[in-house]
């Protein structure tokens, strides 16, 4: 072997430990970041969650808000299947039977839903059970439950 080739090889050996040098700390910085990432998966993952539950925790309050309201006004154990507009519409029909909200907006609906909930203020549901009875007599002794079934099929 030749002075030359042997520098060469020396050169050789040298940069294949310095390439392999090289691809490790190529493949650490690669770990590295695939940790970095599958933390932030994994961190986005339980955001997504928490998110998911805040809405239906939010959703539900809403909904037993709505119910809570209604319970001032009529019974509401048959609305469990109802969605909210249902339930305020109910409401509003309770106090207004000839009133037609199908056409309205939902804002007006709510409003209007409020401003019954509210003027009931704490009078008890056997109060606005027996106004109500008075009303309906007043009205062809229609029940509400006809009423609303009524409306029902008006709106569709």
């Amino acid at each position: 072997m030749t002075t030359k080739e042997k520098i060469n090889k020396d050169d050789l050996t040298k940069a294949i430990h310095v390439d392999s040098e090289a691809n490790l700390d190529v493949q650490i910085r690669f770990d590295k970041m695939q940790a970095t990432i599958d933390h932030l998966r994994t961190e986005n993952a339980e955001l997504k969650a928490a998110r998911v539950d805040s809405i239906i925790n939010e959703r539900v309050e809403q909904r037993f808000n709505i119910l809570n309201k209604a319970s001032k006004v009529i019974n509401i154990d048959n609305l469990s299947d109802k969605s909210d507009r249902e339930i305020m519409e109910a409401v509003i029909l309770a106090k207004d039977v000839n009133l037609d909200v199908a056409e309205k907006h939902n804002a007006y609906v709510e409003g209007r839903f409020d401003a019954i909930v509210e003027s009931v203020g704490d009078e008890s549901i056997a109060q606005q059970m027996s106004n109500l009875n008075k009303t309906n007599k007043n009205n062809d002794s229609k029940s509400l439950l006809s009423v609303m079934k009524e409306y029902q099929n008006r709106s569709k």
